[in-house]
């Protein structure tokens, strides 16, 4: 249904927060509307209009709840709602929790159920149907911080029967919230998290693994180490992904770097023994360069990828010179045998000084595909370049908030018949970046 002048009258005046609701008239006047003008009219409601109409209106619980609560936002409220109040029928509908997550949660008040865990176990016991659990930290950004803080939530999260059926996992971090000024957060009594690593180390002892996530999104602080014998403070992510490894079809990372370039790589690899046999798409995003050693430990634990998403805030080094000898782009990428769609994403190339034109650039992005069909990657038919203008840094965010600026895509398909490849550069496009790739906020919610 489309945004008629009329429909947002309509809709604007439904928000009737501080009228009464419960006269006969007023609910015979909600019964009768129809269900595309609730879903339209909710995106503007306060919660406690929706818990209102909830109570009196018979077609909004029976029409409109499938569709409102299928995603909800958890706040106390709607929680005290689903538990005990009017929105108890509806609870068996959601599948999706964004809940409130806030680094005092952590500091351990006397009512367990105020923890992360206490409140993650509480949403678990309620919503016995859901699937999807977007967790976003409005907290510190810190190694100390997260991992401990990460630590008890994985706890919390793994020692409820209800996450047995959890599907897909998100863990972000919003960098833009001021959580020391928020008015709108509860609050601990407690002024500080005391002995965090006591904390970790307790919490990382009780974590039980996550056999059945198929789709996890993990953004880090830091560096994100894959060896056996890292003993950091990313062991909670490690944890996290090293039990899902069975069933994971689907990952999104966002780190720092993956791992650093200063080791013997030979030494390292044979430390990571995790593997993830069922992984076929894999998004990764990093604060440097796509390295030599993060590509080796890709295709070392995800053999059989058929989509890779890789988004670097650096370009890789190479040569100003085009020529036929030229180095072959990420030379570990023709080891996935299975790889059928790669989408590349870079800033604009500079070379002393000086941006590649146009020309050239395309040109070397020719050879890099060519390379790779010629180079044992028989199922690879699709390869799309997006390049931008350099990301812009938020200040004040250690470098963390990546603004993402506009760029070109260019997109090639790879033609082979019989013995014969053929690389079509099939678009040429500028400022097509927002139709490829959706910032790691951007995602539609409905509902409370």
């Amino acid at each position: 249904m489309g945004e008629p002048d009329g429909l947002r009258n309509i809709a604007a005046s439904l928000d009737l927060e501080g009228q009464t609701l419960g006269n006969a008239d007023l609910s015979s006047a909600l019964n009768v509307l129809p269900i595309e003008i609730w879903v339209y009219a909710l995106q503007f409601m306060t919660f406690d209009t929706v818990l209102a109409f909830s109570t009196c209106c018979k077609l909004f619980r029976e029409l409109a709840a499938p569709a409102v609560f299928k995603t909800i936002l958890l706040h106390e409220s709607s929680l005290k709602a689903f538990r005990d109040g009017s929105l108890v029928g509806s609870r068996h509908l959601v599948r999706t929790i964004i809940p409130n997550v806030y680094e005092d949660y952590l500091c351990g008040p006397a009512d367990d159920s105020a923890t992360a865990m206490g409140r993650l176990a509480q949403s678990a016991s309620i919503f016995p149907g859901f699937r999807k659990l977007y967790i976003t930290f409005a907290g510190p950004c810190s190694d100390t911080f997260q991992s401990a803080y990460l630590s008890e939530v994985f706890r919390g999260l793994s020692e409820h029967s209800g996450y047995k059926n959890l599907r897909f996992l998100e863990l972000a971090h919003d960098f833009l919230e001021d959580v020391t000024a928020s008015s709108t957060r509860p609050r601990s009594s407690v002024p500080a998290v005391p002995r965090l690593e006591e904390k970790e180390e307790e919490n990382l002892k009780h974590i039980k693994p996550f056999t059945n996530i198929e789709e996890l999104e993990l953004q880090c602080c830091g560096a994100l180490d894959f060896s056996d014998k890292f003993d950091g403070w990313s062991r909670a992510h490690i944890g996290l992904l090293r039990s899902s490894a069975a069933k994971l079809r689907k990952l999104e990372l966002r780190a720092k770097e993956i791992c650093y370039d200063s080791r013997d790589w030979e030494g390292y690899l044979e430390t990571v023994t995790i593997r993830y046999p069922a992984l076929k798409e894999l998004h990764l995003t990093v604060d440097s360069a796509i390295s030599w050693g993060t590509l080796e430990i890709l295709v070392t634990i995800a053999p059989n990828l058929t989509y890779l998403l890789l988004d670097a805030l650096e370009a890789p080094g190479f040569q100003a010179g085009i020529t036929e000898t030229a180095e072959i782009l990420y030379p570990q990428l023709t080891r996935l045998k299975d790889l059928q769609n790669v989408l590349i994403i870079w800033p604009r190339v500079q070379v002393s000084g000086q941006a590649y034109s146009h020309i050239t650039r395309n040109c070397w992005m020719l050879m890099a595909v060519e390379n790779w069909a010629r180079s044992g990657m028989e199922k690879l038919n699709h390869v799309s370049f997006i390049v931008r203008q350099q990301d812009a840094i938020s200040p004040g965010n250690d470098g963390q908030l990546w603004v993402r600026q506009e760029g070109c895509v260019e997109i090639f398909e790879i033609a082979r018949k019989d013995e014969d490849i053929n690389v079509i550069s099939v678009a040429d496009m500028d400022n097509w970046y927002d139709k490829y790739i959706v910032g790691p906020y951007k995602r539609p919610v409905t509902g409370v």
